[in-house]
């Protein structure tokens, strides 16, 4: 609801959104749990490339990662964690990385090492269209009730590819969500 709310104001008021995202920056560790602000920190602590919690471990993963890509770009090594877990520690980078990762830590990436290029551009062309075809049922929906949920829908959408960008949930209830809404904001383009 509220983040319906939030981007109809986007939509309406550019000057609006220059606004409030550095208010949004400053308020967050006011308002966020202490151990949240913490880890948030870690975002840009580069100097710490091995610890646990810092952008280092997910850069040794991730180039790991592309090292595997690299292998086998086409097609991929297939879906699951059982795979990755099993296929990491020969492409690992960082020695000091001891940890046994179930997956890249980044959706676009895991999607690239599981399904290759083929599954990448299919997953991309199938998320640009519903978000297109969502896009532009906002200006011919009559039904204010659909146009909330559809905004709804398309927020959640967003939000959850930036965060794909750091972490991937597609193997747990993530996913799930992840295409219902997809599927959901695809039908009230049809009405």
């Amino acid at each position: 609801m509220i983040s319906s709310i939030i981007f109809f104001l986007f939509i309406k008021n550019k000057k609006l959104l220059i606004l409030i995202i550095p208010i949004s920056i400053l308020i967050f560790p006011l308002i966020a749990p202490n151990k949240l602000v913490k880890r948030s920190a870690t975002i840009f602590d580069i100097e710490n490339l091995d610890s646990e919690y810092s952008t280092g471990s997910r850069y040794w993963l991730w180039k790991s990662t592309l090292k595997m890509i690299s292998d086998k770009p086409i097609f991929g090594w297939g879906i699951g964690s059982r795979i990755f877990r099993k296929i990491y520690p020969f492409y690992r980078e960082s020695p000091a990385m001891g940890y046994n990762y179930e997956n890249s830590h980044n959706l676009y990436l895991q999607i690239l090492w599981e399904r290759g290029i083929v599954g990448f551009l299919t997953f991309l062309f199938l998320f640009v269209i519903a978000l297109k075809k969502s896009f532009k049922a906002l200006f011919y929906l009559n039904s204010y009730k659909n146009k909330y949920l559809l905004v709804t829908y398309i927020f959640i959408l967003i939000i959850f590819s930036i965060y794909g960008l750091v972490t991937y949930r597609f193997e747990d209830e993530g996913g799930f969500y992840f295409w219902l809404l997809l599927s959901l904001s695809m039908k009230l383009t049809q009405m």
